[in-house]
């Protein structure tokens, strides 16, 4: 059986780990700009990987798929 031993820590030390009411909200914002974030990530790639078969080669940077989407709204990529 194992046992713990119990210590109390003294109030100067666990203030740190209290999270004020403003932190915790931000946390869900947090959340959101990272997921939005990946997915954003996610969806460049599946577009960079299906450019290739018709000759068109997207650069790595989000910047380089923005002017490619104005090229071709402008009419000159395809």
């Amino acid at each position: 059986m194992i046992r713990h031993d119990v210590r109390l820590m003294p109030p100067v030390c666990v203030k740190p780990y209290v999270k004020q009411k403003e932190q915790q909200a931000l946390l869900p914002m947090h959340a959101v700009r990272q997921l939005i974030g990946s997915k954003k990530t996610q969806i460049l790639n599946v577009i960079r990987g299906h450019f290739p078969e018709f000759g068109q080669v997207i650069g790595n940077r989000p910047v380089a798929a923005i002017r490619f989407g104005k090229a071709s709204r402008a009419g000159g990529v395809f």
